[in-house]
This record gives C-alpha cells, sequence and structure tokens, in this order.
C-alpha cells in the first residue's frame, strides 16, 4: 500500500513539473523515413531497405490523419525485388513531455515487382499497423522510431527504422 502511495506521488509531481508536448488541431507534420524492410512471400524472406515519405494533420491533440508513400529495394540471393507503398489512415497520439509514443493504422494499396522472370508484378491491397516513438527536439523538428507491419494477401511486409520530422502550424 505504502509503495504504490510513493508511485502514485512520483508520478504527481512528474507531471507538475514536466511540460507536455502541446500538439494542436491544424499542426503539419512532414517526415522522412528510412529502414529495414522485409517480406514475407511462399517460400521467399528477401532483405533490403525503405525510404518513405509522411504526411500527418492534426485533427486534435490525440488523432491525426496520415497519408505515406514508401518505397523498398529488397535482394534474396540472385533476384532483386521492389516495392510501393501509399497508405492513408489515421496516428492516435499519447502527448507525453518530449517523448510521443504513437500508433498508426491505414489502408492503401502495394505493387511488388522482382527481376525473377518467373516473378509477376503484383498489386494488392493492404492494411498498415504501426507503432513509433518521436522526441522533440523543439518545436519545429522530432526524430524518431517505427515499426509498420503491412498485410492483408499472403504476403507480409515490415519496415523498421528511423524517422525525421519537420513540424509546422503550432500556435
Amino acid at each position: 500500500m505504502r509503495s504504490s502511495v510513493t508511485v502514485a506521488a512520483a508520478f504527481a509531481l512528474l507531471s507538475t513539473l514536466s511540460q507536455p508536448a502541446g500538439a494542436s488541431d491544424g499542426e503539419k507534420i512532414w517526415s522522412l523515413t528510412t529502414g529495414y524492410a522485409t517480406f514475407s512471400f511462399e517460400d521467399n524472406n528477401p532483405q533490403g531497405g525503405s525510404l518513405g515519405f509522411d504526411g500527418e494533420y492534426g485533427l486534435s491533440d490525440a488523432l491525426w490523419l496520415r497519408a505515406s508513400a514508401t518505397g523498398a529495394a529488397y535482394s534474396d540471393g540472385g533476384s532483386l525485388a521492389w516495392s510501393g507503398h501509399a497508405v492513408f489512415g489515421i496516428t492516435y497520439v499519447l502527448d507525453v513531455l518530449e517523448y510521443v509514443p504513437y500508433v498508426n493504422l491505414g489502408a492503401g494499396a502495394i505493387v511488388l515487382d522482382s527481376s525473377d522472370d518467373d516473378f509477376e508484378l503484383q498489386v494488392d491491397p493492404l492494411v498498415e499497423i504501426g507503432l513509433g516513438l518521436d522526441i522533440l527536439k523543439s518545436r519545429d523538428f522530432s526524430y524518431g522510431f517505427f515499426l509498420r507491419v503491412n498485410a492483408l494477401t499472403d504476403t507480409t511486409f515490415f519496415n523498421a527504422g528511423v524517422r525525421f520530422s519537420w513540424r509546422s502550424g503550432f500556435f
């Protein structure tokens, strides 16, 4: 009992000493992402890298509209593969101090192709679930880490990396 009171008092003290990140409606975030990417398709699991762009628009302090486009290149032995993802969705932000955890949910499409002659170009719908942590360095700039999983058909994509974000519209 005494330890739970101590923990509650410590959280109360920390919340009064720190200032919230203070996101607002109308705020915009433009992010550049890069990272590790892989996907599983039949017996293949090629590894590669990704480069992407995210745009987010704050509807409130916790809910954001999100558009994302990501390209990735993969290698699996002798063949090369590439993918392009486009996703529209929402981001739920837990606005906590300078560390801002968030969760993404979206839907979109993916284009997948390979240098393997037996592989045909695929265009499939997808659902994306992601999570991340942004670290606010100033009111205008943050960096952070993300994990995203895209799936709907028999192919599952995984992407993990860093994101660099520029923020505007906070008043």
